[in-house]
């Protein structure tokens, strides 16, 4: 018997329906494009509002710095030939006086705008290859 399944097998050739495997691959074309559309949209939308974001906090940042007297020390600094022998202390006080929340709060949205540009480039980039192929 075993030698009978044999010889079926050997006789039988495997023929995959034409047109198979050409669906599959439009399908994960279509699924493709279309994670590469969400995408650009999702780092788009991050990037819009990550610049929003940027201009709300550099106008609280410049304000903070204004309040501050981070300008005072630095005024101070360059207008008093003595302050040279306390340039320690001044520039102590102006590292103090620097509004660091803001400052790291704004330099993180530049970054993270930067990066989400970054990201949606290399998409586009993608999504150009995508529609002529």
């Amino acid at each position: 018997m075993d030698k009978n399944l044999i010889k079926i097998f050997q006789k039988a050739v495997f023929c995959p329906e034409s047109s198979l495997s050409e669906n599959i691959f439009n399908a994960i074309s279509i699924k493709e494009k279309r994670n590469n559309n969400i995408k650009i949209w999702v780092y788009s939308v991050t990037g819009i509002f990550s610049l929003l974001g940027f201009f709300v906090l550099i106008r609280q940042l410049v304000s903070d710095f204004y309040s501050s007297g981070f300008y005072d020390y630095l005024s101070l600094m360059f207008s008093n030939s003595k302050a040279v022998y306390f340039w320690k202390e001044i520039i102590l006080s102006m590292i103090e006086s620097l509004p660091m929340t803001n400052l790291i709060l704004s330099l993180s949205l530049v970054f993270l705008f930067v990066l989400s540009l970054r990201y949606m480039a290399r998409n586009i980039r993608t999504r150009h290859k995508l529609l002529i192929a």
